[in-house]
Order: structure tokens, then sequence, then C-alpha cells
């Protein structure tokens, strides 16, 4: 199976604090981007409850949040 975001991929990850994560949606939002798109995968440290606390903090700065977790 192929995907470019699984953990045996040698590539450079970081999770966002979620004042950074706000700050970039806002950004974004300025750029008029309408739709922001998390992506997320198999790393331990990105439990539920921090992809909900992100969404839920989202939900009142861009039209629409979508979440892929691979």
């Amino acid at each position: 199976m192929y995907c470019g975001f699984r953990k045996e991929s040698n590539i450079s990850r970081k999770i966002q604090t979620p004042a950074l994560v706000k700050k970039e949606a806002q950004i974004l939002q300025e750029m008029v981007f309408k739709n922001i798109l998390l992506v997320a995968g198999d790393d331990p440290k990105v439990s539920t409850g921090y992809l909900a606390e992100i969404i839920s903090m989202l939900r009142g700065t861009v039209p629409s949040v979508s979440l892929e977790v691979a």
C-alpha cells in the first residue's frame, strides 16, 4: 500500500500547537481560502482529543474544516 504520509516514510513531520494552527488558519482566510484540510497520520502524539480541540477552534474561524486521517 502506498501512502506518502505513512510512518515508514522518511519525511519531516511537525505537530503544530493549537495557537499556531489558529494563526495559520486566519492567514489562509485572509487569502480567501474557504476550506481547511487537516491531515493526520498514525503518530501516537496526535490524539483524538487534539484533533477535536483543533476542529472546535477552527469552526469559528473558517467556513469549512475537513479531516483526513491516513
